[in-house]
């Protein structure tokens, strides 16, 4: 993440900024730094006036996230496809913003994606393997998970919290359950779109996000923040970056992953996004080239050239015909 220096390192008090949104007039607020470890900026939290009119935003409250790559506005177009096919994202706004009248810098306007009853978890790959756990290391998952889940979401409901965690604990001792409580359809759609846009994680697959929620009593993938999201630059090929995931490896996902991406790439499915998302995603690009020189992307002719790719290689099917060499012991060949 880009840290805006203000030149006085450590700084933890209000500064004066402004904000333009969407071409608007400038609003003047006051900027407070949410400072890191390492006494760098991490994102800025804004307090904007009672008064400001004609803003999306469901709060005054509001925290800009600062950006400045290739792929700001690629970011922002991933994430309104992956929210309109139903996946919780953040919900996400591209502006400017100047602190204490520097340079204008482009930044994320970020609201929290969650909107249902329930809460967002994280836990570690070997959670979905095959391996039951002693009820020492159960314990000691969950008491992680409420943990967290109490701290970064303050307003989770007690007894949301406990229908959760008494569902991953029997999960934990009943793995082969753990395909009916998946949101397979959510599951399929999340990875899908991943591979038509070339999104990889990084270090961050090996501790995924999760969603229990409570009206489903399901758990679903949630994206909640940017830090980790990257664009492969290998856009030829299916990457399937998610591959090494057991979740991946359960049959029913593989096959609705398979669905789901010859739905998307499906040409009348495809130009309809396409259609939606790029006058915006051009009108942000042409605003931040001209405000602060951030370089146009080739997002829109690499989209168009894997949705062909990826419709080649997923429509028709093909018949493999495979060997299964088994002892003499054995029912099945």
């Amino acid at each position: 993440m880009t840290s805006i220096d203000t030149g006085m390192p450590g700084l933890k008090e209000a500064l004066p900024a402004t904000l333009t949104y969407n071409e608007a007039d400038p609003i003047n607020v006051q900027a407070s730094p949410v400072i890191g470890m390492q006494e760098d900026v991490l994102a800025w939290q804004i307090s904007l006036p009672a008064d400001a009119k004609d803003l999306p935003w469901q709060s005054t409250e509001i925290v800009l996230q600062p950006t400045q790559d290739s792929y700001t506005v690629t970011k922002w177009a991933y994430l309104q496809q992956l929210s309109q096919a139903g996946i919780q994202v953040p919900d996400v706004s591209l502006a400017l913003v100047s602190i204490n009248e520097q340079t204008p810098q482009a930044a994320y306007i970020m609201q929290p994606a969650q909107s249902k009853p329930g809460f967002v978890f994280q836990v570690s790959q070997d959670f979905f393997t095959d391996t039951e756990k002693n009820e020492q290391t159960r314990r000691q998952i969950l008491d992680q998970i409420s943990l967290s889940a109490t701290a970064d979401q303050a307003n989770v409901a007690a007894d949301v919290l406990q229908r959760g965690l008494d569902e991953l604990d029997f999960l934990m001792q009943a793995p082969d359950e753990i395909p009916s409580y998946l949101d397979i359809e959510h599951f399929a759609t999340y990875f899908a779109m991943h591979d038509l846009w070339s999104a990889t994680y990084g270090d961050a697959w090996q501790e995924m996000r999760y969603f229990y929620d409570d009206s489903t009593g399901k758990i679903e993938p949630i994206i909640n923040d940017l830090d980790q999201t990257h664009f492969s630059a290998n856009n030829g090929e299916i990457t399937f970056p998610f591959s090494n995931l057991a979740l991946f490896q359960l049959t029913d996902l593989q096959m609705a992953y398979i669905r789901e991406l010859q739905h998307i790439t499906n040409n009348g499915t495809y130009q309809s996004m396409r259609e939606s998302v790029f006058p915006v995603f051009l009108q942000y690009e042409e605003q931040l080239k001209q405000a602060v020189n951030i370089p146009y992307s080739t997002t829109r002719d690499v989209l168009d050239f894997r949705s062909v790719m990826l419709q080649l290689q997923t429509t028709p099917a093909y018949p493999v015909r495979a060997y299964v060499y088994a002892d003499a012991a054995s029912d099945c060949v």
